[in-house]
């Protein structure tokens, strides 16, 4: 279980350190620390010396170290014990005589440690927070860091993002908790639902700057939050409960499942005035403008960032002009970062991408040049391919 708020800044700070320990232990050719790491008879975990730890952090991503005051204590049989297991997914080590971190990691040099504190790093980052006792049984040792390693509720940091990767492409649908602060009821309602829906991925978004890029992602509002959502694998479809409370998560999880949530669709405001011969379509119009039976549609889906789609908006601009007067033609641009585009007949891998859609909802891509008079061609070419009429000439291209 996890407690209290994730250090993700710490966490951040010490990966860094260690990386650069890492790699300047290559260039001077100490990374190896096998002279200083022992075997110990009958169990597969290894002594690590005191002036050794900074390295071996920084050569093992992911591993567990218990800081002990002795190998032949109670504490220590327990650790042993349990690293058989663990040994299969981490490497395993230990430090005597109360050894203290290296200044770069875990709060500087100052900072003691008490005896039997068990430390757990995996991917180069620390995992918070640590055990500052020995459990009781190896049982409970191997619980604990298998838990860190393979959580339930997977946390959206950049400490887990290898882990949100990899359930991100499962195919499995998600359960996302957001929260506009880290509350142990959650995480234990959350914990509670992976385990009762072991079929579904979980994900828990807390504040600060990771929170919110999955805010932004999802296209979910701060002030909606706590919010739950679950997501389609193969669809992406979203379904959303804002302002949600924590009792209702597995009661959510069950109408999600029995279909009762309508569709979340991530979309900007509707502008209020969409005159001109240049539409803006956002999440909540771009299907029925789109796909409509009565007429056909010229789209320009773009980013604002993209520094591409910012070179082709003055051509597309221009064709505009030009094909505005063709009858049941509509014309518009879509911001596909901003929107979801909530149809599996258009879909779009870069900006900017220019379609042009039929109306029986054939849809045409343009590629080659992007200029005005090929934007131009391309729409007067589908056109009257569906039997549609070009009224005069447009030889201002």
């Amino acid at each position: 279980m996890m407690n209290g708020a994730l250090d993700r800044t710490m966490a951040w700070k010490i990966s860094q350190t260690l990386t650069s320990s890492a790699i300047m232990l290559m260039m001077l050719g100490f990374v190896s620390c096998s002279p200083d790491a022992q075997q110990s008879s009958g169990t597969p975990t290894l002594y690590i010396s005191k002036p050794t730890v900074e390295t071996w952090l920084a050569t093992h991503p992911s591993t567990l170290v218990a800081f002990l005051t002795t190998n032949d204590t109670a504490e220590f049989r327990v650790y042993a014990e349990a690293a058989t297991t663990l040994s299969k997914s981490v490497s395993v080590g230990y430090v005597l005589e109360e050894a203290l971190l290296p200044p770069c990691a875990f709060g500087g040099a100052t900072a003691a440690r008490k005896p039997c504190t068990v430390i757990l790093q995996r991917h180069g980052m620390p995992v918070t927070p640590t055990l500052e006792c020995m459990p009781s049984s190896p049982k409970e040792l191997v619980a604990w860091a298998m838990e860190k390693l393979n959580p339930p509720v997977i946390p959206f940091t950049r400490e887990f993002m290898k882990e949100f990767q990899v359930a991100w492409n499962t195919i499995a649908d998600k359960i996302l908790i957001m929260l506009p602060g880290d509350d142990e009821n959650w995480w234990e309602a959350a914990v509670a639902a992976a385990h009762a829906f072991p079929e579904l991925k979980f994900v828990m978004g807390l504040p600060g700057p990771d929170g919110e890029q999955l805010l932004d992602m999802v296209g979910v509002k701060a002030e909606e939050l706590p919010a739950l959502m679950a997501i389609e694998h193969w669809s992406q479809a979203k379904y959303l409960e804002r302002k949600a409370d924590v009792q209702e998560m597995q009661p959510f999880i069950k109408r999600y499942q029995a279909d009762l949530i309508p569709r979340h669709i991530k979309s900007e405001p509707e502008p209020a005035a969409n005159d001109g011969p240049i539409q803006v379509w956002v999440g909540t119009t771009i299907v029925d403008a789109v796909l409509s039976p009565n007429t056909s549609a010229f789209l320009f889906i773009h980013a604002k960032f993209c520094q591409h789609s910012k070179a082709v908006s003055p051509a597309f601009e221009e064709a505009a002009q030009a094909l505005k007067d063709l009858p049941d033609l509509v014309i518009g641009r879509f911001d596909g970062t901003a929107n979801e585009l909530p149809s599996a007949l258009i879909e779009y891998k870069e900006f900017p991408t220019i379609y042009y859609v039929s109306r029986s909802n054939l849809v045409s891509q343009l590629t080659g040049e992007r200029t005005a008079h090929a934007m131009v061609g391309f729409v007067h070419r589908l056109y009257q391919a569906e039997g549609g009429t070009i009224p005069g000439r447009h030889d201002e291209l």
